[in-house]
């Protein structure tokens, strides 16, 4: 958000003063209307403004776009959850974020993932802690399933 309004404070500044106070008054000088309500003449004239139609609609902005990162892929989620299951069934086998890395990278040393798919530990703590939260859910509901059951 805020380099888009670095950019636009700089786009902004690029537009000479001098220029702007020009067609403002030149604009204000041209406006005739006459004092006849039936008839308002103003002459034909094109502001020069530097910025095209439409520059401040959602759909052109070139930045800033929500949920346009890099995503983890379904290969390395998979593997993210076994790891992740592997310490739920067994306490002691629990994984930190940066184990889970370094199974990840064993991985791409035996050649069945690629480098560019391995997330960044901070990326993966993340994933931990939403996924947590919806295996915790998923828990319940199947709990309270088996209880309605009986």
């Amino acid at each position: 958000m805020s380099d888009n309004r670095v950019v636009l404070a700089e786009i902004l500044q690029n537009i000479s003063n001098d220029e702007i106070s020009k067609q403002v008054s030149d604009m204000l000088y041209n406006e005739t209307i006459d004092t006849d309500l039936d008839s308002r003449q103003v002459p034909d004239y094109k502001l020069d403004f530097s910025l095209s139609s439409g520059w401040a609609l959602k759909e052109n902005q070139k930045f800033g776009k929500k949920g346009g990162g890099k995503r983890i892929s379904k290969n390395v989620v998979s593997y993210l959850e076994a790891y992740f299951l592997a310490g739920d069934i067994n306490k002691s086998e629990k994984y930190t974020a940066q184990e889970m890395h370094n199974e990840l990278k064993g991985l791409v040393e035996e050649g069945i993932l690629e480098e560019e798919e391995i997330p960044k530990v901070s990326t993966i703590s993340n994933w931990i802690a939403r996924y947590a939260q919806t295996h915790r859910k998923l828990k319940a509901q199947h709990a309270l399933a088996l209880v309605n059951r009986t």
